[in-house]
């Protein structure tokens, strides 16, 4: 009984230490940020470089850093990714400073609807686009023109639908 409880903690044990692979972050880097300071974005986050983390724990501190940096008011969107390679992590940190949702704002603006309502639109449209893991923000700001276009096409297909219900 008692070889049998010591190969049973013996095991836990083992399988604990080992099933904790720990990741250390290599890099970060920090996109976007055209008129928000680097100090500001790494004051938010609450990993730095060469900091460890297990894969939860890391996943959970990417987490807190990105709610930290939407909480500032600066950003529409943050993105946190990261790549691994063996035990290092290279982190990309990704915002859009409020620049695309207004300019979209500003290129569909209509007059029937409220700012805040197209707004808020916009803000769906553009979330809806980054939950897909093959779009980022950058290739939406590049590709902002067809974005307003798309936007606009979808405008007036709800305009026809509401017209003709």
């Amino acid at each position: 009984m008692k070889r049998c409880l010591l190969v049973v903690v013996f095991l836990f044990c083992y399988c604990f230490v080992f099933s904790q692979n720990q990741i250390t972050i290599s890099s970060i880097t920090i996109t976007g940020n055209k008129i928000t300071k680097e100090d500001i974005i790494l004051r938010e986050i609450t990993f730095s470089k060469n900091s460890t983390f297990s894969a939860t724990d890391l996943e959970q501190k990417i987490k807190e850093s990105k709610e930290n940096l939407i909480n500032l008011k600066l950003f529409n969107f943050v993105e946190i990714s990261y790549t691994l390679t063996g035990d290092k992590a290279q982190l990309t940190i990704d915002v859009t400073e409020n620049d695309l949702v207004r300019w979209l704002d500003r290129e569909l603006r209509q007059t029937d609807i409220p700012q805040a309502t197209m707004i808020k639109f916009i803000r769906l449209i553009i979330s809806d686009l980054l939950a897909r893991p093959d779009v980022t923000l950058t290739a939406l700001v590049r590709n902002k023109f067809p974005i307003a276009r798309a936007i606009r096409d979808l405008i007036s297909r709800y305009r026809k639908q509401a017209q003709t219900d």
